[in-house]
């Protein structure tokens, strides 16, 4: 059984939304690499306000400025971090590439 998690997860793609659904029941907000919009920060804004965000971004320097720019714009939000390497394939670090571990 997987477990539940409250809060709104933030990623940045795809992947990442299908690596950890694939362990947790969860709902996550996809911030498109570093191009987050307006509307999505209001998403985020938002959902710290009723149920809380957690920040799961890429341990590189794409996902370090979108972490930073989210705990800027919307104060009190969780921070999940994993470490490159436990983050990486041959060419790639990213949260999709992380294990079960995560």
């Amino acid at each position: 059984m997987k477990k539940t998690i409250r809060e709104l997860i933030v990623v940045e793609g795809r992947h990442d939304t299908q690596r950890l659904q694939r362990f947790f029941d969860c709902d996550t907000v996809e911030t498109s690499g570093t191009g987050i919009t307006e509307e999505t920060l209001q998403m985020i804004q938002a959902a710290q306000k009723t149920r809380g965000v957690i920040i799961f971004t890429d341990p590189d320097s794409p996902g370090n400025r979108i972490r930073h720019l989210i705990n800027q714009t919307v104060p009190g939000c969780k921070n999940a971090y994993v470490q490159k390497e436990d983050a990486r394939t041959e060419k790639k670090v990213g949260v999709e590439h992380a294990e079960k571990a995560i």
